[in-house]
């Protein structure tokens, strides 16, 4: 009933690209995909053959057909640069540590670390009775090099609550007050309310103590939590085919396989301990003009331990299609040999309605076809989940030959004609004027 109600809403949302849809063979590539489960919306990773056959830099002449071969209603998204890793939590040591009186003195401590920073002993010497009831505890997070977002706290007793103060330090000499916090287990008819986590906001620190506030609990285990690290997606990578090279003036041109929005690449240099200021230029086609995408320093130099080279450009994603790295000649620019270039680009993710019967195929690469996407996001309906699918064999269809002239070509070429056409009135106009005036003076006499 769901899925039938889900279909409904985005049906009538769907504009009327239905009708005339080719069959798959009609296009470059199509596959059978492969989906589990009975669900109305399912979603998968485009593949990089996608990118390498279509015939639009939008992806525009992609469907999704059921086994019908109607087309059913899909949307492109693109995934996150970099995607939030939460870390698990990790056991700390910890120390007890009777308070001592306030200004008291009898109360003295040694703290043991080794060399580098871990606590091995926290010992007391004096009168651990006239500390009184109210604990310190040390905890050791000098093992934990990222920030530290949550501390949680265990203890043998079934229920407590209590309060306590936390402080930071990175010596061991001076402490300062980071927070304070409520803590608590307690349980009522078989129902447990948990609340032995405190935040640390994502400090930064090597020690932690806790200062009870009120009479403390017997701890039997600490951990700490550390902050989510940033990862970036994994991206495809494709190599750019070269061109054409003019060492003389340090140009290597390249052009892209794929129509994908780049933002990142590689350049690999062809001799060792080299050192060079380059920059990198794309440009739509050879009508188009060169412009700069990014300016750097490339290296590869040699060292005892192995070779260091300079890391991938990180660029504003373009879809230009021919490149040219342009380097300094005046040292020599890389020598003999050609540089390699390879392409990134962030995958679009596919997700689409499962209308109609199976199976159903994806297929792409076919000119002259309009978008028919629906905008990001418009297929996420209420919290239906998309399951996933997967991309089965992939066939070849009809190919698809090359334009004889680019569409930009095409387009400055149609301003051309309209302005020199606006020339072409403006002169008749002028022509027509200038025998007519002649003529009134005629009339005139």
């Amino acid at each position: 009933m769901l899925k039938n109600a889900l279909l409904l809403t985005v049906l009538l949302a769907t504009p009327a690209w239905a009708a005339g849809v080719p069959a798959a063979s009609a296009f470059a590539r199509h596959a059978e995909l492969k989906m589990a489960g009975d669900t109305a919306i399912y979603t998968l990773d485009l593949p990089a053959d996608v990118y390498r056959y279509t015939t639009r830099s939008d992806l525009g002449d992609l469907r999704v057909l059921n086994g019908a071969g109607e087309p059913v209603p899909y949307a492109l998204s693109s995934l996150p640069a970099v995607n939030e890793v939460r870390q698990a939590p990790l056991a700390v040591p910890y120390f007890p540590l009777p308070q001592a009186l306030a200004d008291a003195g009898d109360v003295s401590v040694t703290v043991k670390a080794t060399t580098d920073g871990a606590l091995v002993a926290v010992q007391q010497h004096g009168d651990a009775k006239a500390a009184g009831a109210t604990q310190y505890f040390i905890i050791d997070a000098s093992h934990i090099k990222r920030p530290l977002d949550t501390l949680t706290l265990d203890w043998t007793e079934t229920g407590f609550q209590g309060r306590v103060q936390v402080e930071v330090s990175d010596d061991l000499r001076q402490w300062a007050l980071l927070t304070s916090a409520d803590v608590l287990r307690l349980q009522r008819n078989g129902q447990l309310l948990d609340a032995r986590g405190i935040d640390l906001g994502g400090v930064r620190t090597r020690y932690l103590k806790l200062r009870w506030l009120t009479p403390s609990p017997t701890l039997q285990g600490v951990s700490v939590t550390p902050g989510a690290t940033q990862v970036e997606t994994r991206r495809v990578w494709f190599d750019a085919t070269p061109t054409g090279v003019d060492a003389a003036s340090g140009e290597y041109r390249f052009t892209s396989p794929a129509a994908a929005a780049i933002d990142r690449v590689r350049i690999t240099l062809p001799q060792t301990n080299t050192l060079v200021a380059a920059s990198l230029l794309a440009r739509n086609d050879g009508s188009d003009k060169w412009r700069e995408v990014a300016r750097t320093q490339l290296y590869r130099l040699q060292r005892a331990d192995g070779e260091t080279v300079s890391g991938p450009l990180a660029i504003w994603p373009t879809a230009r299609r021919e490149w040219l790295l342009r380097v300094d000649t005046r040292g020599g620019g890389l020598g003999q040999g050609q540089a390699g270039v390879q392409l990134g680009w962030l995958p679009q993710k596919l997700t689409f309605v499962a209308r109609g019967t199976p199976p159903f195929t994806l297929a792409y690469g076919l000119r002259g076809l309009d978008s028919a996407a629906q905008p990001s996001g418009a297929l996420q309906i209420g919290e239906t989940k998309p399951a996933p699918a997967e991309v089965g064999a992939i066939q070849d269809g009809t190919p698809q030959p090359e334009p004889l002239f680019a569409p930009e070509q095409l387009r400055r070429w149609a301003l051309w004609g309209v302005l020199l056409a606006a020339v072409l009135v403006l002169g008749l106009i002028a022509w027509r004027l200038g025998k007519a005036l002649p003529a009134a003076e005629n009339d005139g006499h």
